[in-house]
């Protein structure tokens, strides 16, 4: 007899690529356009849905890059998008959202980032979360080009499972946004000698 499908999968991977930040404006192998990196730390949720043309329909993806771009977060994001599939098999819905750690020495620490990875997966757990969602974060290369340094970005691909209508695959993926969003919108804190510093070095 097969095991149960867990409600949730959540991985961590790293990939060898590297990308700038900003990166510009293209257009991507299967036609749909990248508007390029907006920096939006700090901004309205008002201000974010007309920078970034991806959130205009997806409110809850846009509340989540006002989440991670908060004042007093963190964070701050370099992408995001979100796509509704239909499938013989039912619906679902995917996407992504890329951030990288506010910090000009902890954009630098794969340490760091997996500290955040490791705080969402503790909060996966039934009766707290009980969505049939994958969670794929990648830990990718990044050179900053207006701080002159490399780091990395991190980037959770979200993949809803199959459900029987449009609108329940949005419900899950509603859910787990917010659940991520939790997470990313709460404090991180630099350590140096066992004490907590607050005031980051910023990227932006």
């Amino acid at each position: 007899m097969n095991p149960p499908i867990p409600f949730y999968q959540n991985f961590l991977s790293i990939e060898h690529a590297v990308k700038p930040i900003p990166y510009p404006r293209c257009t991507r192998p299967d036609g749909a356009i990248n508007h390029g990196f907006k920096p939006l730390k700090g901004k309205t949720p008002a201000e974010i849905i007309e920078a970034v043309p991806e959130v205009a329909l997806d409110a809850r993806l846009a509340s989540l890059l006002f989440d991670i771009n908060g004042k007093n977060s963190g964070l701050f994001s370099v992408g995001c998008v979100s796509t509704d599939f239909s499938l013989p098999s039912g619906c679902r819905v995917g996407g992504y959202v890329e951030f990288v750690i506010n910090d000009k020495r902890l954009a630098q620490d794969e340490i760091a980032y997996f500290g955040i990875f490791r705080r969402f997966d503790a909060q996966l757990s039934p009766p707290y979360f009980t969505q049939r969602v994958q969670f794929i974060w990648k830990l990718r290369g990044a050179n900053f080009v207006d701080s002159g340094i490399a780091g990395f970005s991190c980037l959770v691909d979200i993949y809803t499972h199959d459900h029987p209508d449009k609108e329940a695959a949005r419900d899950c993926w509603n859910k787990s946004l917010e659940a991520l969003g939790t997470c990313l919108k709460e404090p991180i804190y630099l350590k140096s000698n066992v004490v907590i510093i607050t005031n980051f070095d910023r990227i932006y």
